[in-house]
């Protein structure tokens, strides 16, 4: 089993070198039992998004972490459970109609 720190690392490094916006990392321990952290960041367009969570998919799986998504269809909202670490990536709009951040910062 890897590390959560490490697993943690390679999802903020994917995300920052795909140039996701405005990474947020909200560590949810004693708050909830889903996972550890969530992970928010921003897509410039519905493309972006996806593409984000694909390349993130593709990185997770090379070092052997299973992780699915919902939501890459349409993609303006993507949620990515890699265990004890969820990602949500969104376009601006939809980042700032559900407000995440204020709900698990």
């Amino acid at each position: 089993m890897k590390d959560i720190e490490y697993i943690k690392d390679v999802i903020l490094n994917s995300l920052d070198q795909d140039q996701a916006e405005d990474i947020k990392v909200c560590d949810l321990t004693n708050k909830m039992d889903f996972a550890r952290y969530l992970v928010i960041a921003s897509g410039r367009s519905n493309r972006h998004v996806a593409s984000l969570i694909e390349n993130l998919m593709e990185r997770l799986k090379n070092i052997n972490i299973l992780s699915t998504a919902s939501g890459l269809e349409e993609a303006n909202w993507v949620l990515l459970d890699a265990g004890d670490i969820v990602v949500n990536a969104f376009i601006p709009e939809y980042r700032a109609l559900y407000k995440l951040e204020e709900l698990w910062g």
